[in-house]
């Protein structure tokens, strides 16, 4: 019952549901160590405008306690005073002593770290480590003015950016040698990285669970595809057999077997086009999707992210027109076989509109054309919902294939005659009168390229025609040439 084209089918779905997960767990390991730099940025800007405050005051005062001690390794007149009327001895803090305070609250409260260090740091322990003493050299080199890294093995996260000496900072620094606008040094700013870790873990356990769950269903709808067409093909055989038999043992029953003749020819159409359909248009895009896959799989190995973006559109563009192209055939077949079921209620027209518009926004975006609902909100139409949305879809993407870029769309329906009229109408290169006469004819009209080179079947407005039909309503389309094209349709208004 399997085929190559089955295989192909299941084998590209495998492959787009893998780039879409590879792609989507990626994203979340940046977005972790984005945020994660973020935050780490902010902290050491609050350090540096606290450092900055404190310097631009000279430095503060503070009363002398059991836990502050005056700093040793400050070396300024008048370090310590006694204010007498207040029985106070105060000592001054610098911002590098209010740097060290800040952080060493940080790291008993919440596991934060604040390091300032330099090359050559007054104070022994503001010694830099090894990674801090690499990032120290970059600076003083002006390779770089800030670095961010997580280190895998302490599970954390380390930003540090350059300090540049300002004149308020010279009262301490001048005798290193320093002078305005020099590197002195930097703060290093560690973080803990397991809640990022763990955020990030579930992120992608709930992608990779939804992606198995498409896939899943995928493969499904695929496989039952496949077995729809192999059975209906089995029927196609029996009928074949059906009237060799007939025409051998009942060749006098003329009028029974010409009726016959008309059915298997139909049923004959109906196999060809499918195969011509599943052939062409439908194998195209699957051998395009297969090649972009392929390219994309090679840039990420290749870490050449440039084109990426551009392969994903193309990839979502080749992969919805090919869904909306599937699903076209599967609902004429199924209205071929007598399968489907009409169904019609009552539906808020414009909320029904909106959420056919919302599915081409990427696309008509890419072609820069307008689509305007201009249906009252409070319009409710009696119709098959999924049948109206089938109408709608094929209508909208007909006209932005055939629209030129900056181009406008607009849907519109007004009550006329106990029906409702609908209207969908573009400015795009319009219909040509030979072809408007066999628009609606499977064996004879084949859809045009559109503005961008977009194929099509011909077969979506066939199916419109069958759809408004069942509908009890009309359909007629006018059309100029480099003017648009107008599609009217006509549904009896059933009143609430």
């Amino acid at each position: 019952m399997w085929n190559i084209k089955t295989y192909t089918f299941l084998s590209v779905w495998v492959v787009l549901l893998l780039f879409s997960a590879t792609f989507n767990t990626n994203s979340i390991s940046e977005k972790k160590n984005k945020l994660a730099k973020t935050q780490s940025k902010a902290l050491f800007d609050e350090i540096v405008t606290t450092r900055s405050w404190n310097a631009r005051h000279g430095g503060v005062y503070v009363p002398i306690t059991k836990n502050m001690q005056p700093n040793p390794f400050l070396k300024v007149p008048n370090r310590d005073i006694f204010i007498d009327s207040l029985g106070l001895h105060l000592t001054m803090v610098n911002p590098a002593f209010m740097t060290r305070q800040i952080s060493e609250i940080a790291n008993s409260e919440s596991n934060l770290r604040y390091h300032i260090t330099s090359l050559k740091p007054i104070r022994p322990a503001n010694l830099a480590d090894t990674w801090e003493t690499i990032q120290l050299k970059q600076f003083e080199n002006n390779t770089i003015s800030e670095s961010f890294d997580f280190i895998p093995e302490d599970t954390i996260f380390r930003y540090m950016a350059s300090l540049t000496v300002e004149k308020s900072c010279l009262k301490c620094h001048a005798q290193q040698g320093y002078k305005e606008g020099d590197i002195s040094g930097g703060i290093s700013v560690t973080i803990p990285a397991t809640e990022y870790i763990d955020n990030a873990f579930i992120e992608n356990r709930n992608i990779l669970i939804v992606h198995f769950l498409i896939l899943i269903l995928g493969c499904a709808g695929i496989i039952y595809y496949q077995r729809t067409s192999y059975h209906f093909l089995e029927k196609v055989q029996a009928a074949n057999y059906q009237i060799h038999t007939q025409n051998v043992e009942l060749k006098l029953q003329k009028e029974t077997l010409n009726e016959a003749n008309k059915k298997l020819s139909d049923t004959n159409n109906t196999k060809d086009l499918l195969f011509s359909i599943v052939a062409h248009d439908l194998k195209n895009p699957f051998v395009s999707l297969m090649g972009l896959a392929h390219y994309s799989v090679e840039m990420l190995e290749k870490k050449e992210y440039d084109d990426l973006e551009e392969v994903n559109r193309l990839i979502y563009s080749t992969t919805e027109k090919t869904f909306y192209l599937l699903k076209n055939l599967l609902d004429w077949l199924r209205l071929q076989t007598g399968q489907i079921s009409f169904s019609p209620t009552y539906c808020n027209f414009h909320m029904l509109i909106s959420d056919v518009i919302e599915l081409y926004t990427i696309i008509a975006k890419l072609k820069q054309i307008r689509i305007l609902n201009n249906v009252e909100t409070n319009m409710n139409i009696f119709c098959d919902k999924k049948m109206m949305e089938t109408i709608l879809r094929n209508l909208i993407s007909n006209s932005i294939k055939f629209s030129n870029p900056n181009g406008e769309i607009s849907i519109q329906s007004k009550n006329e005659n106990n029906s409702i009229v609908i209207s969908v109408s573009d400015n795009g290169v319009g219909i040509s009168k030979k072809n408007l006469v066999n628009i609606f004819s499977t064996s004879i009209y084949r859809t045009p390229q559109g503005t961008n080179n977009e194929h099509g079947t011909g077969l979506g407005l066939v199916l419109v025609k069958d759809f408004v039909e069942l509908h009890s309503g009309t359909i007629e389309i006018h059309s100029k040439l480099k003017q648009g094209t107008t599609v009217f349709i006509s549904i009896p208004n059933k009143k609430e």
